[in-house]
């Protein structure tokens, strides 16, 4: 298994979704529509600088699907100021322009008239929002030419101004300057597009015989400028200074938002983008809670006082891990520096003081009561039949195959009334079973009937990692999981071993130790010999 798929099994749990395309597939349709699950460091570890596709633009919206003459693709990234001398230095003079922090989108001129609106979507193809693009502030209804086709791409972002306007203008409650985009850019009804502006930052010229080439980027921004378009600015040079400027101003300037610069070279055959580094405000920890995962893993959440970070007002984050919070040292009281990753994500990045308390860490389990044991980075509740232990386990289960438009609210309906008691009755449920937590039973029998099939062609298949998700066995789950998965190869595998036990052969149990660890090792062995 390399490395990628590691990280994205390792996701899996966390975001709610267990195969390994849908994760993918959810993981870039978040980035792309501004509300990125992830960020920015994760996702570009992920799918690196070769995320050009990008993922499958819904078919069955009110919008029409359009293709791109030219697929739109993501730039590769860079991280310190250094990071672009050194990109620079063998490149020769470059041209700064802002990373507009918006939604990308085509805007496409057939012989000087606008006729479609197309959003980055999946890279290749996405929705044709022309009627809404055509209320957007400086997106010019024709321009000056009888070229047969010209497309400029630039981002749909909104004015500090404009922001403030529509939060006393609507009835929907918009925090946050960068997310209100996507919504009101496929608002079928139109409203509020007229909030939105758009700038250019590129142009594609084709006739019947030819495509214009351009000789510097220079010129390509005067063009857009002499067609009436909105050019963000463009500096052949850039201090050290001016980029700190810039990035202290990334959600406060007027006219856009901000999450970098892009760097292009003046013959127009490199650019790369310079990511900021996430925004700090201070605040004071007021609280903190435990959430029980699937493995009976504590994740602690930091609660704070109400900060705003970039435009968006937060009040808790999560602490990842025991030994985060350890190293954090900010027990109630302290206060702490809380950054927004990804300009998304809330994270407490550092305890600036600590307060004269203790921290205060629990010793049993929230949910059932049990004592929790530490286990490296990390607090488990080691009893196996903690409720949410069993709940998580039983919908990871239903998430392995994630059917389309139905989430796992009927699992938990089901467990309350006793017909789920573990994860292997998730496939034994009848359709009239499930329509009594409210579905049709039609729905019902479709949803048993293709839930049932996507295993089937799991056991088809021979893949052994998503029977292991079915198995509640204590302390076992992510990267121990992927271990047994390497381990059994197969369900075939797992089959062998398992009839090893019965012949009682001494190497089973050290198999597994030396695989998981002593602790791990010896919990799947027992597990295996009940």
């Amino acid at each position: 298994m390399t490395e990628q798929n590691k990280k994205l099994v390792e996701l899996m749990k966390h975001i709610g979704v267990v195969d390994e395309k849908l994760l993918q597939e959810r993981l870039k349709k978040a980035y792309y529509e501004g509300e990125p699950l992830i960020t920015d460091a994760e996702y570009d570890e992920l799918f690196g600088d070769k995320d050009y596709v990008g993922y499958t633009v819904d078919q069955s919206g009110p919008w029409q699907v359009l293709p791109h003459k030219i697929p739109m693709g993501s730039l590769p990234k860079l991280k310190t100021w250094e990071d672009a001398q050194a990109w620079l230095k063998d490149k020769g003079q470059g041209i700064w322009e802002p990373k507009l922090d918006g939604l990308s989108i085509e805007l496409v001129y057939e012989y000087g008239k606008l006729t479609h609106a197309i959003l980055r979507g999946g890279g290749t193809e996405g929705e044709d929002i022309l009627k809404n693009a055509k209320n957007f502030q400086y997106v010019p209804q024709t321009i000056d030419t009888t070229i047969q086709y010209v497309s400029v791409r630039g981002e749909v972002v909104i004015s500090q101004s404009s922001f403030n306007q529509l939060r006393q203008t609507s009835e929907a409650d918009y925090s946050n300057r960068r997310n209100c985009v996507p919504g009101i850019c496929r608002r079928y009804d139109g409203r509020y597009s007229d909030f939105l502006s758009f700038w250019a930052y590129d142009i594609y010229e084709e006739t019947t015989w030819e495509v214009k080439q351009y000789s510097s980027e220079l010129d390509k921004l005067v063009s857009l400028y002499d067609y009436g378009f909105k050019v963000p600015f463009a500096k052949p040079v850039l201090s050290e200074e001016d980029y700190k400027q810039y990035a202290s101003i990334r959600d406060t300037a007027e006219d856009f938002q901000m999450d970098g610069l892009v760097i292009k070279t003046v013959d127009l055959r490199h650019q790369i983008a310079l990511k900021f580094e996430p925004n700090g405000e201070q605040t004071v920890v007021t609280n903190y809670t435990w959430e029980v995962g699937t493995t009976g893993k504590l994740v602690p959440i930091i609660w704070f006082e109400p900060v705003n970070v970039g435009g968006t007002t937060l009040k808790k984050a999560s602490g990842a891990s025991l030994r985060n919070i350890k190293q954090l040292n900010a027990p109630v009281g302290s206060i702490v520096e809380v950054r927004k990753m990804n300009d998304v994500i809330p994270k407490v990045t550092k305890c600036v003081k600590s307060s004269d308390k203790s921290l205060d860490i629990p010793t049993h389990c929230p949910i059932c009561g049990s004592l929790l044991e530490e286990q490296g980075a990390d607090l488990y509740c080691v009893n196996p039949n903690c409720s949410v232990k069993q709940e998580n386990k039983c919908t990871s289960v239903y998430w392995a195959v994630a059917i389309k438009g139905i989430k796992d609210g009927w699992i938990k309906q089901l467990m309350v009334n006793g017909i789920i008691l573990e994860p292997k009755d998730v496939l034994k449920v009848t359709p009239e079973q499930l329509s009594s937590t409210g579905m049709s039973l039609q729905r019902a029998q479709k949803v048993i009937e293709e839930l049932r099939t996507k295993w089937k062609d799991i056991i088809v298949k021979n893949e052994v990692l998503p029977v292991l998700w079915m198995l509640p066995i204590p302390s076992i789950a992510g990267k121990a999981q992927e271990k047994l998965a390497g381990y059994f190869e197969t369900i075939e595998g797992l089959y062998s071993y398992l009839v090893a036990l019965i012949d009682d052969e001494p190497a089973s149990k050290s198999d597994l130790t030396d695989l998981l660890g002593n602790s791990k090792g010896n919990a799947a062995y027992a597990y295996f010999v009940e």
